[in-house]
């Protein structure tokens, strides 16, 4: 029993029964024998394609390679593994993949072939996607080249993974000295275990970490930002070294700038306490000494009593009024009670009482209330800028006009003195005060003067800014 072969009919049967085509082939390429698997593989039942050349069911791209391999087949090679593509019955195409070999005795090429399309088309999808990973990697790295910001890729070792040319440029090491190895080993050895502490912290903290370091090496100022990525960490560095100068600049800038302000300050109390003196002794003690003497007359009955009191009256309401100036001077409004266009009117009529300078005074802001430090900044500008013409400009009447403007208030001073030049470029301690004001709250000051033809003080300033709220209108 078990000696006895399997006969003819089995060996059908076995053939039929697996997916992989069994056929016999003549040297024109006639198959002369086919199983079942070409039906349920191709569509076409075994007595369709007796008889017919395999060429007729082959791709016209294949047919050239397939003659040529049986050529080689025919003169005793060894058998061969190839592939090739058949048009099944409802026109889709099969992908092959053959083994067999020519037997010369009997002039006949034995094959099997099992249908690979399926592997074939995943093979192109992974092709397909390694070419896109490939390509977007490419992109990826020109894009990261062309960045100004130094980028370097590191791994969860520390390793890295990839050095741009901006870093390149920026460290001066190259390339090809920074990949695959760890960060710290390409730094200089004073800055080793400095890097090494920033990678552990970064790692530790498990968030983005910024920071700002001065390379010894390179003499530059470098900004780093670190980052957790999937793979390791990224790290983009940027030289700002200029920024760090211009700070340094500017901090410089406004330390002499805060000098000038205390000089300035301090040289103003002394101008003030320096005019309250003078005035005190030029006026008020002038007055009060003819006073006393009026009073030693009327004493002794020497003179007209009558007359020398109302003089005497008189020369005290003048100083009532000298002092009172001088008191408006010195003293800021009463913010709390009055609103701009009152304190300025009360400032105004201290100077008219004195009867130095006829002031003019117009304003569009009746029921304006503009915020505390601009109440305080307008009336001290107008303050420093009414002494000035006082003490400098040998004017006789000013015009003093307050208006509204597109949301900025806007003030004018202009007198009939006699003027100066407007563009020399020295300026008095009294107009820098002024600006640094204005500055102070985002306005401008221009002053416009020529010799004998006056000055015009215009001082602007803002009352909406970076999106407060307007000051108030009320009725």
């Amino acid at each position: 029993m078990l000696n006895r072969l399997p006969s003819l009919a089995l060996l059908l049967k076995l053939h039929d029964s697996i997916n992989e085509v069994v056929c016999i082939v003549d040297g024109d390429g006639h198959f002369i024998y086919i199983n079942q698997a070409c039906f349920k593989l191709w569509g076409y039942r075994p007595e369709e394609l007796i008889g017919k050349k395999c060429y007729q069911l082959m791709m016209e791209e294949d047919m050239d390679a397939v003659s040529a391999l049986f050529s080689k087949e025919r003169t005793g090679l060894d058998p061969h593994t190839f592939e090739n593509r058949y048009r099944r019955k409802d026109g889709s195409i099969a992908t092959m993949s053959w083994e067999g070999g020519w037997v010369a005795n009997d002039q006949l090429m034995y094959c099997t072939g099992r249908d690979i399309t399926a592997q074939k088309r995943l093979e192109q999808i992974a092709k397909d996607y390694q070419s896109e990973i490939k390509q977007a990697k490419e992109n990826l790295e020109e894009l990261l080249d062309r960045i100004t910001d130094g980028f370097v890729g590191l791994d969860d070792n520390a390793r890295v993974t990839y050095w741009n040319k901006a870093a390149e440029s920026i460290t001066q090491i190259s390339r090809k000295e920074a990949l695959g190895k760890l960060l710290w080993e390409i730094m200089p050895e004073s800055a080793q275990q400095y890097y090494k502490q920033h990678y552990i912290d970064v790692k530790a903290k498990a968030r983005p970490v910024n920071l700002e370091l001065y390379s010894e090496r390179l003499k530059r100022w470098l900004e780093v930002n670190t980052y957790i990525s999937g793979s390791g960490l990224s790290v983009y560095f940027r030289d700002i070294t200029g920024k760090k100068k211009l700070q340094e600049q500017l901090e410089d800038e406004k330390e002499q700038q805060q000098q000038l302000i205390t000089a300035a300050v301090i040289k103003a109390a002394e101008d003030e306490r320096a005019l309250v003196g003078r005035e005190l002794h030029d006026n008020v003690n002038q007055v009060l000494t003819t006073v006393k003497l009026y009073t030693e007359l009327c004493l002794t009955e020497m003179g007209n009593r009558d007359e020398l009191l109302l003089r005497s009256a008189q020369l005290l309401q003048n100083s009532i009024n000298e002092i009172r100036a001088l008191s408006k001077r010195l003293s800021a409004p009463s913010l709390g009670d009055i609103r701009l266009k009152d304190s300025i009117g009360e400032l105004i009529d201290a100077i008219n009482a004195t009867k130095r300078l006829t002031i003019y005074y117009e304003n569009d802001v009746e029921e304006l209330d503009v915020p505390e430090d601009i109440h305080v900044a307008v009336y001290r500008i107008l303050q420093e800028q009414l002494t000035n013409i006082i003490k400098h400009a040998d004017a006789t009447t000013v015009h003093v006009k307050v208006t509204m403007e597109n949301h900025h208030l806007k003030v004018t001073v202009h007198d009939n003195g006699r003027g100066f030049d407007s563009m020399r470029p020295q300026r008095g301690v009294g107009i820098e005060n002024m600006i640094s004001r204005a500055k102070g709250l985002n306005g401008e000051i221009k002053i416009v003067s020529a010799p004998e033809k006056g000055c015009t003080l215009n001082l602007v300033i803002p009352l909406i800014s970076n999106g407060e709220k307007e000051v108030s209108s009320q009725s």
